[in-house]
């Protein structure tokens, strides 16, 4: 009886664990997802800056000719 009741404890945690592993696997997922995303973000952000920089020239330039 006891041999059971260790074996069925043993199955839970070995099947808790890898509940555990396979959301912990999910969850680095989604961040990396994130930090993707993120980067696009501030490479757009950039982008939009330096076209307005070249704008700026821009309206620099002809206005001085």
């Amino acid at each position: 009886m006891e041999k059971q009741i260790i074996t069925v404890l043993m199955a839970l945690m070995v099947a808790i664990s890898g509940w555990v592993l396979k959301e912990t696997h999910e969850l680095g997922i989604a961040v990396n997802g994130m930090q993707v995303s993120h980067a696009d973000k501030d490479a757009i952000q950039e982008m939009k800056l330096s076209i307005q920089r070249l704008e700026i020239i821009l309206l620099n330039d002809a206005s001085a000719k």
